[in-house]
């Protein structure tokens, strides 16, 4: 039989002002399984965050259209945080572009993905990618 007991907490901030976001999130995770013969094989933690900031330039700069927005974004995911050769990392760059309000958007983004192997070696990649996203 297993029976597993999940904990989990969660920190969001957000802050916007005069054109300017800022958000951050903040997970973890706590897993057990309470009747595991061997408990330290059964418990898991688990972390991951990010961070996010975009800027609509047009409040400083009267040339560039209110719809564009550059946004950057540094995310991390932990799936077990008592292994140190398995956390992975984004790095991303965008360019947003809004119409109907912000029921609509168009991104352009360059990303930095990496994952951390056993043995201190990082496998990376980078990721070019064109994004609609609709809202109804």
């Amino acid at each position: 039989m297993t029976v597993t007991v999940l904990l989990q907490a969660l920190s969001v901030a957000i802050f916007k002002r005069r054109g300017f976001s800022l958000l951050s999130e903040y997970h973890e995770k706590r897993i057990e399984d309470l009747f595991a013969t061997d408990p330290d094989a059964t418990r898991t933690r688990l972390e991951g965050g990010n961070l996010q900031a975009g800027y609509f330039f047009h409040e400083i700069l009267s040339k560039v259209p209110e719809e564009l927005e550059l946004a950057a974004r540094w995310a991390f995911v932990d799936p077990d945080a008592s292994r140190s050769d398995d956390r992975r990392h984004e790095l991303t760059l965008a360019v947003n572009w809004f119409f109907v309000g912000h029921r609509n958007k168009l991104t352009l983004d360059a990303s930095r993905l990496s994952l951390e192997a056993p043995g201190g070696a990082e496998l990376a990649e980078n990721r070019i990618r064109l994004q609609w996203d609709v809202s109804f």
